[in-house]
């Protein structure tokens, strides 16, 4: 967009942005153009202003490497981006493959980093074992599906229950930023500290379903990529009803009570959740048997709670194909509560 365009969406005067931009805080590149970077970067200026450098100071500290704002490696790159066909090019991967693994992880920075293409390296890493392009595209999926989710909703989780809350009690928005300054220094050392571990033990979990695939499940008829598994489906009687009653914030509490209520009674009975859809939980299970207790236990909890409502309550078990984090075939759709199904699902 062009200055006039930015400073009315940022409902500042054109002249600030052009003292911003004068500093290089602003359209670093000198293009004459803005767009969702210079945001950030507007933002980076607001934060450091509450933290008591002015457009001048910041600029100058910016430029001496004495401040890092948040994602600055981004906002603020030092050195040449690598375009997409000279990434390819030197990670010696497929040009249009490389598209198509970019548009699977959701990427939308034109270009990388230097430190991006490590990334790359290890698709190029993954097709060169033999992964083939539906193979790797799928995992490029997940991982992106998954992170995207993930890094929103940290984001969100700052806002609402820190920014949100403390402008609500009444603290200016410069205390705010300067309250938050420390967790955002240290978000993404931490988070990849958090990543890495919480990783670690789900791959050791998924490891140790895949040799049950191998060593016990070892007659599944569903064809490649079959398992066998127990799918359950939980979800709320009367939910529209009480969201419209009561409104949105209600409805969220609710199944916030529903959500702590089912994930430590799948752990305990070796299942899993695999993924919300509204106001219904999906869950899988290795054994039968296990989804039955789980059910029990469920039961149990929800007539000893008298805040919790009445659940419904679905279970099949067959062949059913695992493809990008979820479950997908006649199995799942014959549960009773599943998408398929759920207008026939009876009360708990």
């Amino acid at each position: 967009m062009s200055l006039e365009e930015f400073a009315d969406l940022v409902r500042l005067e054109p002249a600030q942005i052009e003292k911003c931009v004068s500093l290089g805080l602003l359209d670093p590149e000198g293009e004459g153009r803005f767009d969702d970077f210079d945001l950030l970067r507007l933002m980076a200026v607001r934060h450091y202003e509450a933290l008591g450098y002015d457009a001048e100071r910041f600029a100058g500290a910016l430029k001496k490497g004495e401040v890092e704002p948040f994602l600055g490696e981004y906002i603020y790159p030092h050195g040449d981006r690598v375009t997409v066909n000279e990434a390819a090019m030197r990670v010696g991967l497929d040009r249009e493959l490389l598209g198509e693994v970019l548009t699977a992880l959701g990427w939308a920075r034109q270009g990388f980093l230097e430190e991006d293409l490590r990334m790359l390296e290890g698709f190029k890493t993954i097709t060169d074992a033999g992964m083939p392009r539906e193979g790797v595209l799928e995992g490029a999926r997940v991982f992106g599906d998954t992170l995207r989710r993930l890094a929103e909703a940290l984001v969100r989780l700052v806002h609402v229950h820190i920014h949100e809350r403390l402008l609500e009690e009444g603290v200016s928005e410069d205390e705010v930023t300067r309250r938050i300054h420390g967790l955002q220094e240290a978000a993404l050392p931490l988070l990849d500290r958090v990543v890495e571990r919480v990783f670690h033990e789900h791959f050791l979990q998924a490891d140790i379903e895949d040799a049950y695939v191998h060593l016990v499940d070892t007659d599944s008829v569903g064809g490649r990529g079959s398992v066998d598994a127990t799918i359950v489906f939980i979800d709320v009687e009367s939910f529209t009803k009480l969201t419209e009653a009561e409104g949105d914030q209600a409805a969220i509490e609710l199944m916030t009570r529903v959500d702590s209520l089912v994930r430590p009674l799948a752990l305990e009975h070796d299942g899993k959740v695999v993924k919300h859809l509204g106001d219904a939980v999906m869950l899988a299970f290795r054994r039968a048997d296990d989804a039955v207790n789980f059910a029990r236990g469920l039961h149990d909890a929800t007539r000893r709670g008298a805040s919790l409502p009445s659940l419904r309550v679905g279970i099949h078990r067959g062949s059913a194909i695992y493809r990008a984090g979820d479950y997908i075939g006649t199995t799942v759709n014959l549960v009773p509560g599943s998408p398929a199904l759920r207008a026939e699902a009876k009360p708990f």
